[in-house]
């Protein structure tokens, strides 16, 4: 399909997609970091969620005072269908998400522009930083790092890659999220690149789609995006929304054969399914824990399921059996697991007040 045919303003650069709920606290700092910007020409399409706190009428005050802001109302379906209705009205050459909860470097999308008019590349991946709740800098995550430690795929800034190019395909779960990246709007459009219409985990479908399908991924070594560690977020609490990782699980699984892409990533497609179950195991209400469990032996194999069912004991090597300290997470509850030979000791986490 022809990009000129999608709904793009030539003087709209870039159409930055915002879901909002409930973030009042949270939600200034995104938008001031997007009012802050070195580089000017773009939208800002914010979808309220249904929020029941003050979001919309702080949205609606950055609308009122500039024009870029558009807001647009809904009720609360999740991350995945605000997501899809904000492509579906950009009208930008180039698409970014960011969560209401987070902020960006104020050269964010002046770096993105330069880089996208000097090389046309479909996706620029950069790297982003770990911000505690007040927005202090905790830690820099290197996208490099990970997928060299995942599959021995050397990258550096600037470099132009594409993933298919990685000889071990271990690649599935490094990169799910759709913040840490921007699209060639067309690119997107074209392939009819969404995400999962529900309200956890919806951006897997999308990130890996995205990348996949991508024939020219742009690395940027540069921590342009924040991510806000937040206590009261969605993937910190216990929820029955967690059983939708199920559906996303079979959305990818078709995607992968659908594309031909099955043979070549199916040991990293089970790997990630092993990682993302525990991780939903891990947020569902005590009440419904065996149900969860019953759902995952209907998609697994018998030993992969035991593999699961260790990963969710969190078994212990046998030097970490004489002495460890793990945090680990059950029905959407922290704990310190404290090991001495062989007696473990759960203590909760204290709250910050």
């Amino acid at each position: 399909m022809d990009s000129s045919n999608f709904n793009t303003n030539p003087t709209i650069k870039f159409s930055i997609v915002i879901p909002v709920y409930n973030v009042e606290n949270f939600l200034p700092d995104c938008l001031n970091s997007l009012k802050n910007q070195t580089f000017k020409d773009f939208e800002v399409i914010c979808i309220n969620d249904g929020s029941s706190d003050n979001s919309l009428d702080i949205l609606n005050k950055y609308q009122e005072s500039d024009s870029r802001f558009i807001v647009i109302s809904q009720e609360n379906q999740g991350q995945g269908i605000a997501r899809n209705k904000g492509i579906d009205l950009a009208k930008g050459e180039y698409i970014l998400f960011i969560d209401p909860d987070d902020f960006i470097e104020n050269n964010t999308l002046e770096t993105l522009y330069n880089s996208f008019i000097e090389t046309n590349a479909d996706i620029i991946q950069f790297d982003y930083s770990i911000c505690k709740e007040n927005g202090e800098l905790k830690k820099r995550e290197f996208f490099s790092k990970k997928i060299y430690k995942n599959s021995k795929y050397p990258i550096k800034d600037n470099d132009i890659f594409n993933w298919h190019k990685a000889k071990e395909k271990n690649l599935l779960g490094i990169s799910l999220s759709a913040w840490d990246k921007a699209y060639k709007a067309s690119y997107i459009k074209r392939n009819n690149i969404k995400f999962a219409q529900n309200k956890h985990s919806e951006d897997h479908i999308f990130s890996t789609s995205a990348n996949l399908l991508a024939d020219k991924i742009l690395y940027l070594q540069k921590p342009l995006y924040n991510y806000r560690l937040r206590a009261g977020s969605s993937v910190n609490k216990a929820s029955n929304d967690n059983f939708c990782i199920f559906g996303n699980i079979e959305l990818l699984k078709n995607f992968l054969i659908k594309n031909n892409f099955y043979n070549e990533y199916e040991k990293s497609f089970k790997k990630y399914m092993q990682i993302v179950l525990s991780w939903h195991y891990s947020n569902i209400p005590k009440e419904n824990a065996d149900k969860f469990l019953s759902k995952c032996q209907e998609i697994l194999t018998p030993q992969e399921y035991k593999q699961l069912t260790k990963r969710i004991k969190g078994n212990l090597s046998v030097k970490e059996k004489i002495f460890s300290i793990k945090n680990l997470k059950k029905n959407g509850i922290k704990t310190k697991v404290l090991t001495i030979l062989g007696l473990r000791i759960v203590l909760p986490i204290k709250k910050k007040v």
